[in-house]
Protein backbone atom coordinates (compact mmCIF):
# COMPACT_ATOMS: atom_id res chain seq x y z
CA UNK A 1 0.00 0.00 0.00
CA UNK A 2 1.00 3.55 -1.05
CA UNK A 3 2.08 5.43 2.41
CA UNK A 4 3.38 9.04 1.63
CA UNK A 5 5.31 10.72 3.95
CA UNK A 6 4.89 14.67 3.92
CA UNK A 7 8.50 15.72 4.81
CA UNK A 8 7.21 19.16 5.56
CA UNK A 9 9.10 20.69 8.54
CA UNK A 10 6.30 20.26 11.10
CA UNK A 11 7.60 22.28 13.96
CA UNK A 12 4.62 22.70 16.04
CA UNK A 13 3.63 25.64 17.20
CA UNK A 14 6.10 26.85 19.70
CA UNK A 15 9.11 26.50 16.69
CA UNK A 16 6.68 28.44 14.55
CA UNK A 17 6.67 31.18 16.79
CA UNK A 18 10.10 31.20 16.86
CA UNK A 19 10.78 31.04 13.39
CA UNK A 20 8.61 34.12 12.85
CA UNK A 21 9.82 36.27 15.30
CA UNK A 22 13.76 34.99 13.93
CA UNK A 23 12.77 36.38 10.69
CA UNK A 24 10.80 39.47 11.82
CA UNK A 25 13.17 41.88 13.13
CA UNK A 26 12.42 44.86 15.08
CA UNK A 27 13.86 47.52 13.01
CA UNK A 28 11.19 48.60 10.28
CA UNK A 29 12.48 49.19 6.74
CA UNK A 30 9.65 52.72 6.50
CA UNK A 31 6.12 51.65 6.32
CA UNK A 32 4.09 48.71 6.61
CA UNK A 33 1.92 48.21 4.17
CA UNK A 34 -1.42 46.00 3.19
CA UNK A 35 -1.33 44.60 -0.34
CA UNK A 36 -4.93 43.26 -1.82
CA UNK A 37 -4.47 40.04 -3.73
CA UNK A 38 -5.82 40.37 -6.92
CA UNK A 39 -7.99 37.01 -6.80
CA UNK A 40 -8.66 36.77 -10.38
CA UNK A 41 -5.15 36.29 -11.84
CA UNK A 42 -3.96 34.62 -8.05
CA UNK A 43 -3.31 30.72 -8.01
CA UNK A 44 -1.99 28.13 -6.22
CA UNK A 45 -1.50 24.78 -7.51
CA UNK A 46 -0.03 21.27 -6.95
CA UNK A 47 2.19 18.99 -9.29
CA UNK A 48 4.10 15.85 -9.14
CA UNK A 49 3.90 12.19 -9.45
CA UNK A 50 4.02 9.07 -7.26
CA UNK A 51 7.27 6.86 -6.87
CA UNK A 52 9.11 4.23 -9.45
CA UNK A 53 7.78 1.37 -6.97
CA UNK A 54 4.34 1.93 -8.43
CA UNK A 55 5.06 3.16 -11.70
CA UNK A 56 6.15 6.40 -11.34
CA UNK A 57 3.00 8.19 -13.42
CA UNK A 58 2.47 11.88 -13.13
CA UNK A 59 -0.45 13.09 -11.43
CA UNK A 60 -3.39 14.54 -13.35
CA UNK A 61 -6.79 16.85 -12.09
CA UNK A 62 -9.81 14.61 -11.49
CA UNK A 63 -11.60 17.05 -13.01
CA UNK A 64 -10.60 19.83 -15.24
CA UNK A 65 -8.55 22.34 -13.66
CA UNK A 66 -8.55 20.75 -10.69
CA UNK A 67 -4.82 20.83 -9.55
CA UNK A 68 -5.07 24.66 -9.29
CA UNK A 69 -7.05 27.19 -7.37
CA UNK A 70 -7.59 30.80 -7.00
CA UNK A 71 -6.26 33.07 -4.01
CA UNK A 72 -7.86 35.64 -1.70
CA UNK A 73 -6.19 37.37 0.70
CA UNK A 74 -3.39 39.90 1.76
CA UNK A 75 0.18 40.60 2.49
CA UNK A 76 1.92 43.11 5.11
CA UNK A 77 4.95 44.29 3.37
CA UNK A 78 7.21 46.40 4.66
CA UNK A 79 9.16 48.53 2.13
CA UNK A 80 10.28 51.99 1.27
CA UNK A 81 7.30 53.99 -0.64
CA UNK A 82 9.09 56.95 -1.04
CA UNK A 83 11.24 54.72 -3.48
CA UNK A 84 10.41 54.49 -6.98
CA UNK A 85 12.16 51.21 -7.19
CA UNK A 86 12.87 49.72 -3.19
CA UNK A 87 16.27 48.18 -2.51
CA UNK A 88 14.68 45.75 -0.10
CA UNK A 89 11.06 44.49 1.13
CA UNK A 90 10.37 42.59 4.37
CA UNK A 91 6.94 40.42 4.60
CA UNK A 92 5.67 40.58 7.71
CA UNK A 93 4.25 37.43 9.50
CA UNK A 94 1.39 37.21 11.75
CA UNK A 95 -0.92 39.64 9.87
CA UNK A 96 -1.49 38.33 6.10
CA UNK A 97 -3.03 35.18 5.43
CA UNK A 98 -3.90 33.82 1.68
CA UNK A 99 -6.50 31.11 0.90
CA UNK A 100 -7.23 28.76 -1.53
CA UNK A 101 -10.58 28.93 -2.88
CA UNK A 102 -12.61 25.33 -2.50
CA UNK A 103 -14.08 25.57 -6.18
CA UNK A 104 -14.18 21.58 -6.34
CA UNK A 105 -15.92 18.12 -5.27
CA UNK A 106 -14.30 14.78 -6.16
CA UNK A 107 -13.00 12.18 -4.20
CA UNK A 108 -11.34 10.90 -1.62
CA UNK A 109 -14.39 12.80 0.58
CA UNK A 110 -13.51 14.16 3.96
CA UNK A 111 -11.87 12.34 7.03
CA UNK A 112 -14.98 10.76 8.46
CA UNK A 113 -16.26 9.81 5.29
CA UNK A 114 -13.40 8.49 2.82
CA UNK A 115 -15.88 7.32 0.06
CA UNK A 116 -18.15 10.64 -0.09
CA UNK A 117 -17.44 13.59 -2.06
CA UNK A 118 -16.28 16.79 -0.36
CA UNK A 119 -15.47 20.22 -1.25
CA UNK A 120 -11.50 20.88 -1.92
CA UNK A 121 -8.76 23.28 -3.03
CA UNK A 122 -7.13 20.75 -5.42
CA UNK A 123 -7.56 17.47 -6.57
CA UNK A 124 -5.43 14.99 -8.11
CA UNK A 125 -4.75 11.17 -9.28
CA UNK A 126 -2.69 8.87 -11.12
CA UNK A 127 -4.04 7.12 -13.65
CA UNK A 128 -2.37 3.74 -13.82
CA UNK A 129 -2.93 3.20 -10.19
CA UNK A 130 -6.03 5.06 -9.72
CA UNK A 131 -4.42 6.56 -6.41
CA UNK A 132 -6.51 9.63 -5.74
CA UNK A 133 -5.79 12.98 -3.33
CA UNK A 134 -7.24 16.46 -2.21
CA UNK A 135 -5.96 19.29 -0.72
CA UNK A 136 -8.42 21.42 1.52
CA UNK A 137 -8.61 24.05 3.84
CA UNK A 138 -5.47 25.29 2.80
CA UNK A 139 -4.34 28.38 4.00
CA UNK A 140 -0.30 30.34 4.94
CA UNK A 141 1.48 33.23 5.63
CA UNK A 142 4.32 34.91 4.72
CA UNK A 143 7.20 36.27 6.27
CA UNK A 144 11.11 37.22 5.91
CA UNK A 145 13.65 38.97 7.08
CA UNK A 146 14.58 41.68 4.67
CA UNK A 147 15.19 40.69 1.61
CA UNK A 148 17.50 42.78 -1.15
CA UNK A 149 17.14 42.82 -4.84
CA UNK A 150 19.18 41.81 -7.31
CA UNK A 151 18.50 43.65 -10.52
CA UNK A 152 15.27 44.70 -9.53
CA UNK A 153 14.40 41.10 -8.30
CA UNK A 154 13.66 39.49 -4.72
CA UNK A 155 15.23 36.10 -4.56
CA UNK A 156 11.92 34.25 -3.38
CA UNK A 157 14.16 31.44 -1.17
CA UNK A 158 14.30 33.82 1.62
CA UNK A 159 10.55 34.04 2.07
CA UNK A 160 9.16 31.33 4.99
CA UNK A 161 5.91 30.22 5.09
CA UNK A 162 4.12 29.09 7.61
CA UNK A 163 0.32 26.66 7.23
CA UNK A 164 -2.09 28.15 9.41
CA UNK A 165 -4.36 24.81 8.28
CA UNK A 166 -5.32 22.68 5.98
CA UNK A 167 -3.83 19.52 4.52
CA UNK A 168 -4.14 16.30 2.04
CA UNK A 169 -5.96 13.37 2.33
CA UNK A 170 -6.07 10.00 -0.06
CA UNK A 171 -7.61 6.73 -0.53
CA UNK A 172 -5.02 5.17 0.29
CA UNK A 173 -2.62 6.40 2.66
CA UNK A 174 -5.05 8.44 5.40
CA UNK A 175 -4.95 12.24 6.00
CA UNK A 176 -1.90 14.56 6.45
CA UNK A 177 -2.77 17.62 8.70
CA UNK A 178 0.07 20.28 7.51
CA UNK A 179 -1.19 22.98 10.11
CA UNK A 180 2.16 24.24 11.77
CA UNK A 181 4.32 23.90 9.45
CA UNK A 182 7.09 25.88 8.39
CA UNK A 183 9.78 26.39 6.09
CA UNK A 184 11.78 28.44 3.47
CA UNK A 185 10.43 28.19 -0.06
CA UNK A 186 12.84 27.00 -2.72
CA UNK A 187 12.75 28.90 -6.12
CA UNK A 188 11.02 31.53 -7.83
CA UNK A 189 10.79 35.29 -6.88
CA UNK A 190 8.99 38.51 -6.09
CA UNK A 191 8.65 42.16 -8.25
CA UNK A 192 7.63 45.32 -7.13
CA UNK A 193 6.44 48.25 -9.11
CA UNK A 194 5.25 51.36 -9.35
CA UNK A 195 2.74 51.14 -12.42
CA UNK A 196 1.86 55.13 -11.27
CA UNK A 197 2.49 57.17 -8.37
CA UNK A 198 1.15 55.64 -5.29
CA UNK A 199 0.21 52.69 -6.69
CA UNK A 200 2.59 49.57 -6.65
CA UNK A 201 1.92 46.32 -8.34
CA UNK A 202 3.84 43.05 -6.25
CA UNK A 203 4.32 39.76 -8.11
CA UNK A 204 5.22 36.70 -6.65
CA UNK A 205 6.28 32.94 -8.72
CA UNK A 206 7.35 30.61 -5.80
CA UNK A 207 7.79 26.64 -5.52
CA UNK A 208 7.91 24.27 -2.97
CA UNK A 209 8.97 20.79 -3.37
CA UNK A 210 8.00 17.89 -0.45
CA UNK A 211 8.06 13.61 -0.35
CA UNK A 212 10.02 10.76 -0.45
CA UNK A 213 10.29 7.38 -2.57
CA UNK A 214 6.62 7.02 -2.70
CA UNK A 215 5.27 10.56 -3.41
CA UNK A 216 6.43 13.51 -4.46
CA UNK A 217 4.42 16.93 -4.83
CA UNK A 218 5.33 20.63 -5.73
CA UNK A 219 3.15 23.47 -4.75
CA UNK A 220 3.63 26.71 -6.89
CA UNK A 221 1.99 30.13 -6.18
CA UNK A 222 1.79 32.69 -8.83
CA UNK A 223 0.25 35.73 -6.93
CA UNK A 224 -0.25 39.65 -8.07
CA UNK A 225 -1.50 41.86 -5.00
CA UNK A 226 -2.00 45.87 -5.47
CA UNK A 227 -2.14 48.30 -2.96
CA UNK A 228 -2.21 52.26 -3.24
CA UNK A 229 0.14 53.96 -0.54
CA UNK A 230 2.00 57.39 -1.11
CA UNK A 231 3.42 60.06 0.98
CA UNK A 232 -0.25 61.62 1.28
CA UNK A 233 -1.06 58.67 3.41
CA UNK A 234 2.26 59.32 6.07
CA UNK A 235 2.17 62.66 8.10
CA UNK A 236 5.65 62.79 9.58
CA UNK A 237 5.83 66.40 10.90
CA UNK A 238 4.01 65.55 14.34
CA UNK A 239 4.34 67.83 17.11
CA UNK A 240 5.88 66.76 19.83
CA UNK A 241 3.10 65.31 22.88
CA UNK A 242 5.83 66.14 25.57
CA UNK A 243 5.01 69.25 27.40
CA UNK A 244 2.10 70.41 25.11
CA UNK A 245 -0.80 72.53 26.72
CA UNK A 246 -3.20 71.30 24.16
CA UNK A 247 -3.63 68.47 22.42
CA UNK A 248 -2.21 67.83 19.45
CA UNK A 249 -3.61 67.20 15.79
CA UNK A 250 -2.88 65.38 12.65
CA UNK A 251 -5.18 66.26 10.07
CA UNK A 252 -5.65 64.86 5.89
CA UNK A 253 -4.24 61.61 6.87
CA UNK A 254 -4.43 59.43 3.63
CA UNK A 255 -5.95 62.39 1.40
CA UNK A 256 -7.28 65.91 1.54
CA UNK A 257 -9.28 66.63 5.00
CA UNK A 258 -12.94 66.86 4.39
CA UNK A 259 -12.49 64.70 1.05
CA UNK A 260 -14.00 60.99 1.51
CA UNK A 261 -10.56 59.12 2.35
CA UNK A 262 -9.14 61.37 5.13
CA UNK A 263 -8.69 60.82 8.43
CA UNK A 264 -7.40 63.25 11.56
CA UNK A 265 -6.09 62.39 14.89
CA UNK A 266 -6.02 64.36 17.57
CA UNK A 267 -3.43 63.24 20.51
CA UNK A 268 -3.34 64.29 24.25
CA UNK A 269 -0.35 66.10 25.63
CA UNK A 270 2.11 64.16 27.46
CA UNK A 271 3.20 65.50 30.91
CA UNK A 272 6.76 67.25 30.81
CA UNK A 273 8.60 64.68 32.61
CA UNK A 274 7.29 61.89 30.56
CA UNK A 275 9.70 59.13 29.40
CA UNK A 276 7.66 58.61 26.18
CA UNK A 277 9.19 60.39 22.85
CA UNK A 278 5.20 60.56 22.06
CA UNK A 279 3.89 59.59 18.53
CA UNK A 280 6.91 60.51 15.58
CA UNK A 281 4.64 60.10 12.59
CA UNK A 282 1.05 58.64 11.46
CA UNK A 283 0.31 56.29 8.48
CA UNK A 284 -3.68 55.72 7.00
CA UNK A 285 -4.33 53.47 4.61
CA UNK A 286 -7.63 52.38 2.44
CA UNK A 287 -8.00 48.66 1.90
CA UNK A 288 -10.87 47.66 -0.55
CA UNK A 289 -11.47 44.08 1.48
CA UNK A 290 -12.38 42.49 4.15
CA UNK A 291 -9.36 40.36 3.26
CA UNK A 292 -6.99 42.54 4.24
CA UNK A 293 -7.57 42.92 8.06
CA UNK A 294 -5.59 40.65 10.03
CA UNK A 295 -5.93 37.54 11.43
CA UNK A 296 -6.77 38.04 14.69
CA UNK A 297 -9.58 40.59 13.51
CA UNK A 298 -10.75 37.58 11.73
CA UNK A 299 -10.69 35.17 14.40
CA UNK A 300 -12.56 37.46 16.63
CA UNK A 301 -14.98 38.01 14.31
CA UNK A 302 -15.80 34.03 13.54
CA UNK A 303 -16.00 33.52 16.92
CA UNK A 304 -19.07 36.20 17.32
CA UNK A 305 -22.44 34.27 16.78
CA UNK A 306 -24.11 37.37 15.56
CA UNK A 307 -21.79 37.74 12.34
CA UNK A 308 -23.77 34.36 11.16
CA UNK A 309 -27.29 35.94 10.76
CA UNK A 310 -25.74 37.57 7.78
CA UNK A 311 -24.24 35.10 6.60
CA UNK A 312 -26.78 34.25 4.72
CA UNK A 313 -27.31 37.68 2.99
CA UNK A 314 -23.88 38.10 1.98
CA UNK A 315 -23.52 34.80 0.22
CA UNK A 316 -26.91 35.62 -1.63
CA UNK A 317 -25.24 39.17 -2.80
CA UNK A 318 -26.15 41.48 -0.62
CA UNK A 319 -25.34 44.58 0.10
CA UNK A 320 -22.08 45.15 0.92
CA UNK A 321 -21.93 49.01 1.83
CA UNK A 322 -18.41 49.46 3.49
CA UNK A 323 -14.87 51.90 4.17
CA UNK A 324 -12.18 50.29 5.47
CA UNK A 325 -9.32 52.30 6.75
CA UNK A 326 -5.71 51.02 8.95
CA UNK A 327 -4.51 53.97 10.95
CA UNK A 328 -0.78 53.21 12.32
CA UNK A 329 0.59 55.43 15.43
CA UNK A 330 4.41 55.03 14.96
CA UNK A 331 5.50 55.65 18.65
CA UNK A 332 1.74 55.69 20.07
CA UNK A 333 1.92 55.21 24.33
CA UNK A 334 -0.44 52.46 25.07
CA UNK A 335 -3.55 52.91 26.88
CA UNK A 336 -3.83 56.60 25.53
CA UNK A 337 -7.01 57.92 24.27
CA UNK A 338 -6.89 59.12 20.77
CA UNK A 339 -9.97 61.36 19.22
CA UNK A 340 -10.48 60.16 14.98
CA UNK A 341 -12.23 61.54 12.69
CA UNK A 342 -13.10 59.86 9.87
CA UNK A 343 -14.71 61.10 6.49
CA UNK A 344 -16.92 58.51 5.36
CA UNK A 345 -18.11 58.60 1.29
CA UNK A 346 -21.63 58.59 1.85
CA UNK A 347 -22.55 56.97 -1.74
CA UNK A 348 -21.23 54.35 -0.38
CA UNK A 349 -24.39 54.18 1.77
CA UNK A 350 -26.92 54.76 -0.36
CA UNK A 351 -30.18 53.60 1.06
CA UNK A 352 -28.91 53.41 4.96
CA UNK A 353 -30.00 55.95 6.63
CA UNK A 354 -26.38 58.41 7.71
CA UNK A 355 -27.62 58.54 11.02
CA UNK A 356 -27.23 55.03 12.32
CA UNK A 357 -23.89 55.31 11.19
CA UNK A 358 -20.78 54.09 13.19
CA UNK A 359 -17.22 52.82 13.21
CA UNK A 360 -16.55 49.12 13.84
CA UNK A 361 -13.30 48.58 15.08
CA UNK A 362 -10.97 45.79 16.54
CA UNK A 363 -9.93 46.14 19.65
CA UNK A 364 -6.13 44.83 20.29
CA UNK A 365 -6.46 45.35 24.31
CA UNK A 366 -10.02 43.15 24.61
CA UNK A 367 -9.75 41.35 21.30
CA UNK A 368 -13.44 42.03 20.52
CA UNK A 369 -15.11 44.14 18.01
CA UNK A 370 -16.57 47.51 19.33
CA UNK A 371 -18.61 49.25 17.71
CA UNK A 372 -19.41 53.58 18.27
CA UNK A 373 -18.81 56.96 17.19
CA UNK A 374 -20.81 60.08 16.40
CA UNK A 375 -22.06 61.06 13.00
CA UNK A 376 -22.31 64.20 11.34
CA UNK A 377 -24.22 63.39 8.60
CA UNK A 378 -24.09 67.05 6.56
CA UNK A 379 -20.49 67.00 6.97
CA UNK A 380 -19.95 63.34 6.19
CA UNK A 381 -17.51 62.48 9.47
CA UNK A 382 -17.66 59.87 11.87
CA UNK A 383 -15.56 60.61 15.38
CA UNK A 384 -14.47 58.08 17.31
CA UNK A 385 -12.52 57.75 20.11
CA UNK A 386 -10.25 54.82 21.08
CA UNK A 387 -7.06 53.59 22.82
CA UNK A 388 -6.51 50.90 20.19
CA UNK A 389 -5.49 51.23 16.66
CA UNK A 390 -5.49 48.21 14.26
CA UNK A 391 -8.97 48.33 11.48
CA UNK A 392 -11.60 50.60 11.18
CA UNK A 393 -14.47 49.83 9.50
CA UNK A 394 -17.42 52.23 8.74
CA UNK A 395 -20.78 50.64 8.79
CA UNK A 396 -24.46 50.09 10.78
CA UNK A 397 -24.75 48.03 13.90
CA UNK A 398 -28.00 46.18 12.54
CA UNK A 399 -25.80 42.13 11.86
CA UNK A 400 -28.26 41.65 8.72
CA UNK A 401 -27.47 44.64 7.04
CA UNK A 402 -24.14 45.72 8.09
CA UNK A 403 -20.46 44.81 6.33
CA UNK A 404 -18.69 43.82 9.24
CA UNK A 405 -20.74 40.41 9.09
CA UNK A 406 -19.15 39.49 5.97
CA UNK A 407 -15.80 39.06 7.49
CA UNK A 408 -17.25 35.99 8.91
CA UNK A 409 -18.11 34.58 5.39
CA UNK A 410 -14.69 35.52 4.43
CA UNK A 411 -13.10 33.44 7.36
CA UNK A 412 -14.93 30.68 6.08
CA UNK A 413 -12.15 30.74 4.09
CA UNK A 414 -9.06 30.33 6.56
CA UNK A 415 -9.89 30.86 10.42
CA UNK A 416 -12.81 27.77 9.94
CA UNK A 417 -10.06 26.21 7.96
CA UNK A 418 -7.31 26.28 11.03
CA UNK A 419 -10.29 24.54 13.27
CA UNK A 420 -10.97 21.90 10.92
CA UNK A 421 -7.64 20.65 11.41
Amino acid sequence: MLMIAYRLRSTGLAATILGLLAVNPTAALAEQVIFTIDHAVSTISWAGNIGQQFGGGAFVPQTPGSLSAPVSGHFLLDFDPTSPAPAQISFVGGHGYYTADTPYVGLPGIPSSPGVAAPANMLGMEMATQIKWAIRDFAWDFSSSPITANNGVFPGNQTRFTVLSGGMNTNVAGNANYAGSTDFMQTGSWSLTQPAPGNWSLTGNLSYTYGDLSAVFTATGNVTATAHFDLNNIATSVPSQVGATEPITIAGLGATPNSPAGVSITLPPLPPDSAAAGVTSVSVQQVPSLTDISQAAIEAAQANSVFTAALESVASGGPLNMQIWNVHPEGYVNGTLATLVFNYDPSLFAGIDENQLGIWHFNKLSGNWDFGGTVDVQNHTITYVTASFSEFVAGVPEPSSWVLAAIAFAAILCVSRRRAG
